[in-house]
C-alpha cells in the first residue's frame, strides 16, 4: 500500500461521523466563575446569501472511509463493515468508476485526511517492532513514524498542525507539527463547574487555537443539561450563556446553533451573536428530522438534512453552506443526506441509512 501511496502521492482518508445532534433553540445557563469580559476581538459576522447548486450523482456505491486526492477528485475509498472490510481498497476515478483493487493489510484504523488533503494520518503495524504504532504521511511524498500508542485527532488547527488526544490519557490534547512533528500540550481539562450526578456525563471540545473550551455536561442518553466557557489561558470559567444544542466550529472560536428557522453565531471571545441566515422549515420540524450531516474540519462548509432517510429514500431537502464564499444552496431531494464534502468544495459525499451501515454514493457539486 505504501509503494501505491507513493505512485499516486495524492492518497488521504476521511471516515469521521457525522455530528447527528438536533439543533434547538437556546436555553442558556449560567457559569460557576468569572472571568473579565474582552473588548471586541474578531472579525464581524455577516449575513449569508443564498445560491442555486446541484448535486449530479456519479455511478457505483462507494464504501465509508474516502481519499480525496490534491486535486479534489476521490481517489480511493474502501468499506467499514463487516470487520476487516477497511483494508479492502478500490480507486475511483473522477466520474465515479471503479478503477481498480487492492488490499492494505497492515491497516489498523481509519485514515484521516487533513482538511485541505495535504497530510495522510492513520494507525498500521510498525515494520520495526511488530506493534501498533501511528504514521503520517505528506502527500507530496514521504511517510513518517509519529509514535507508538496510537492518536485519535481531534481538530486541525491550520494546514500543517493537528490536534491529538492519545487514547491512554483522555482529555488531555496535544498540538503537532506534521512537517517538524514537534508535540507540546496544549490543554488539560480543569474540574468541571461542580460535580456530575451518577447519570450524567461531561466533556470539554476545545477551540483549535486552544484559546477556549467549551464544558458540556449531558444526561446519559446525550440530552444536553449545561455548556459552559472555559478561558484556557486564564484557566477560569467564563459568565457566559451558551446556547444548548450548539456546536463549535472546527476552527476558530465560532459557535453556531438555531433558533427557530435561524441559522445563529457568535464568537466566543466576545459573546456577540448575529444571524447567518434564515432556513424556511428549520424551526418547525419535528425532533429527529432536521439535523447537522457534515461539517468540515477546516470550518468552510455545513450541511443540514431535512425529513426521513432510509435505504430506499432520500431526505425531502439538504442544505449546504460555505461559510468562507458566505453563501447556502437548499437542494430538494438529494439521492441522500450530505455526510462529506472534498477539500475544494467540488464533490459531496450522500448517504442513506441501512440496517448495519449507510450505503453511500458519490455526486458532483456544483455552487456557482
Amino acid at each position: 500500500m505504501r509503494s501505491l501511496l507513493l505512485a499516486l502521492s495524492v492518497v488521504v482518508i476521511a471516515c469521521t461521523p457525522p455530528n447527528t445532534s438536533v439543533p434547538t433553540p437556546t436555553r442558556p445557563f449560567p457559569d460557576a466563575a468569572v472571568s473579565p469580559l474582552p473588548a471586541a476581538c474578531a472579525t464581524a459576522l455577516s449575513p449569508l446569501g443564498p445560491i442555486t447548486a446541484t448535486l449530479t450523482l456519479l455511478p457505483n456505491e462507494i464504501g465509508h472511509q474516502y481519499v480525496f486526492g490534491l486535486d479534489g477528485s476521490l481517489l480511493a475509498t474502501a468499506y467499514g463493515y463487516p470487520i476487516g472490510a477497511f483494508r479492502h481498497w478500490w480507486e475511483v476515478d473522477a466520474n465515479g468508476e471503479r478503477v481498480r483493487e487492492f488490499d492494505w493489510p497492515g491497516l489498523l484504523s481509519s485514515v484521516v485526511q487533513s482538511p485541505e488533503g495535504q497530510w495522510v494520518v492513520y494507525d498500521e503495524i510498525d515494520a520495526a517492532t511488530g506493534g501498533r504504532a501511528a504514521f503520517v504521511r505528506d502527500l507530496s511524498g514521504g511517510t513518517r513514524f509519529l509514535r507508538e500508542d496510537a492518536l485519535g485527532i481531534t481538530g486541525w488547527p491550520d494546514p500543517d498542525h493537528a490536534l491529538f488526544e492519545l487514547r491512554n490519557a483522555p482529555g488531555i490534547i496535544h498540538r503537532v507539527d506534521l512537517r517538524s512533528l514537534v508535540d507540546e500540550i496544549v490543554f488539560r481539562p480543569p474540574p468541571p463547574p461542580s460535580p456530575p450526578a451518577a447519570d450524567e456525563r461531561d466533556w470539554f471540545e476545545l477551540t483549535s487555537d486552544a484559546r477556549w473550551a467549551i464544558f458540556t455536561r449531558a444526561h446519559a442518553d446525550g440530552e444536553p443539561l449545561r455548556m459552559d466557557l472555559f478561558d484556557v489561558t486564564r484557566q477560569t470559567y467564563v459568565v457566559a450563556s451558551l446556547p444548548l444544542r450548539s456546536w463549535l466550529a472546527a476552527r476558530g472560536d465560532l459557535l453556531m446553533w438555531f433558533e427557530g428557522d435561524e441559522l445563529r453565531a457568535m464568537h466566543l471571545c466576545d459573546r456577540r451573536s448575529a444571524t447567518l441566515a434564515t432556513i424556511p422549515g428549520a424551526g418547525i420540524q419535528p425532533p429527529g428530522l432536521f439535523r447537522l450531516t457534515a461539517r468540515s474540519a477546516d470550518a468552510r462548509f455545513l450541511a443540514f438534512a431535512f425529513g426521513n432517510t432510509d435505504a430506499e429514500r432520500g431526505p425531502e431537502r439538504a442544505v449546504i453552506v460555505d461559510l468562507q464564499r458566505g453563501v447556502y444552496a437548499d437542494i430538494a431531494q438529494p439521492w441522500g443526506y450530505v455526510s462529506r464534502l472534498s477539500p475544494d468544495g467540488r464533490y459531496a459525499v450522500l448517504s442513506r441509512a441501512g440496517f448495519h451501515a449507510t450505503t453511500n454514493r458519490l455526486a458532483h457539486l456544483a455552487m456557482p
